[in-house]
């Protein structure tokens, strides 16, 4: 039931950081700076606009915001993507990303160093 809640949740972010500011841009003739979103935990987070890169470092983020055609603004992934033989065939450029760390090992510093606009996990 998590990883069907965070895989929700992680599908919403890529439609908003996408499609997010659609309406609102036509009717006012600009895009919103900020959207704000309830993370899996209930907090609320604001995200600023636009999202330009991110580092995807959850089980399933980076193929997400592939299929979504958003793989460009992707600037590291988890190490353990850039190891899947599936992930290597169907995504080539994805996996060649940066590996700062692993789930329970993230190098902060390496993170930092990328100047994420968003990161997901």
């Amino acid at each position: 039931m998590k990883r069907l809640s965070l895989i929700l949740v992680i599908v919403n972010i890529a439609t908003v950081l996408i499609f997010g500011g659609w309406s609102a841009a036509k009717e006012k003739k600009e895009a919103p700076k900020t959207i704000t979103i309830i993370d899996s935990t209930g907090r609320t987070v604001k995200i600023r606009l636009p999202v330009k890169r991110i580092v995807a470092f959850g089980g399933y983020d980076a193929e997400v915001i592939y299929l979504l055609g958003e793989s460009d603004k992707i600037v590291a992934i988890l190490d353990l993507l850039s190891k899947n033989p599936f992930a290597k065939k169907i995504m080539p450029e994805v996996v060649k990303k940066p590996t700062p760390g692993n789930a329970f090992e993230p190098c902060y510093e390496k993170i930092i160093e990328l100047n994420p606009d968003l990161l997901i996990c």
